[in-house]
């Protein structure tokens, strides 16, 4: 009896420390059990909606999705993030058949445009923010193909061991037409769409399904080449400071980590500045392979092995 009155008393007081903790954690964005508060467009990088605003929420549908509010302005360990994003990125490829959709949303002020920021009117100030936006997108190219390109789709910078730099793209390649195809060898009938503008090359990167690549032709030193690029299925985009209306993104918070499914939040994970570390990022991967549903291949798997047994 007195061990069951000390457990009870045990737990009473875990139970009060724990509410105490939660009551003093950084929280941001909806919390566990709540809908997605509704439909908003960010700027897309890559993806369907590529060198365009689009809707992430719309995009993803009803499936298990993930979308990561990542607050640029305290400049976050760019090794944690990319070891995040690589560990998303598998995840969306081993959950496949069940549409598992990811999107990072990098929330800074270089977002501003004239669809969400009317109050700009002075020709000087409108400049400065087409240079800062620019400057932004040029980041997240980085990070979503491994390289950047100007307007003409001249390369401007390649990332060392990135995905580009793996495929054997080079600075000051141009890139000359693309196709979006499966993961075939190049034929002599392969048909290749031109590209004289980095619009071009967007448009047709929105046109690659997932699980398949992207074909380039560049044009090297007078001589030309086709190579393959294989395209990120995590979705990079930006919006402004304060994230989407009545999504209550805290400003305090670097990263805000939702995990939900047919729009209702089954997790939430709110780190502030400096807070992620590789360890947490194992944590989240691992939570959430535990918790998307079975893939169909398994569960045909485990009915044949029952089938056996």
């Amino acid at each position: 009896m007195r061990l069951v009155t000390c457990l009870a008393l045990f737990s009473g007081f875990l139970a009060g420390a724990l509410a105490a903790q939660d009551n003093d954690k950084l929280i941001s964005g909806p919390p566990q059990g709540k809908f997605i508060p509704g439909a908003f467009e960010c700027f897309n990088v890559n993806g369907a909606g590529a060198g365009r605003p689009r809707c992430l929420v719309c995009k993803f549908a009803l499936n298990p999705s993930v979308l990561i509010f990542v607050n640029e302005k305290f400049k976050a360990k760019q090794e944690v993030v990319d070891d995040f994003i690589k560990q998303l990125e598998e995840l969306t490829e081993e959950f496949a058949d069940r549409e598992f959709s990811v999107g990072v949303i990098y929330l800074t002020p270089d977002a501003k445009d004239s669809a969400n920021n009317a109050k700009e009117t002075e020709s000087s100030g409108i400049l400065e923010e087409s240079l800062k936006r620019e400057q932004a997108h040029s980041r997240l190219r980085m990070r979503a193909f491994g390289f950047d390109l100007n307007q003409a789709a001249t390369i401007t910078e390649v990332q060392p061991g990135g995905l580009a730099d793996a495929a054997g793209f080079k600075q000051k390649d141009v890139i000359t037409e693309a196709k979006a195809g499966e993961r075939t060898l190049l034929g002599e009938d392969t048909k290749f769409e031109s590209v004289k503008a980095r619009e071009d090359l967007f448009r047709i990167v929105g046109k690659v399904p997932r699980g398949q690549v992207l074909y380039l032709k560049v044009k090297r030193n007078q001589q030309e080449m086709a190579l393959e690029l294989k395209l990120k299925n995590v979705i990079l985009g930006c919006y402004l400071p304060e994230g989407p209306a009545k999504f209550n993104i805290n400003p305090k918070a670097e990263f805000t980590v939702l995990f939900y499914d047919r729009l209702t939040v089954l997790q939430n994970w709110t780190f502030a500045p400096g807070q992620l570390e590789a360890k947490d990022v194992n944590v989240i991967t691992d939570q959430l392979r535990r918790a998307l549903p079975l893939r169909k291949k398994d569960n045909k798997g485990a009915e044949e092995k029952a089938a056996k047994g």
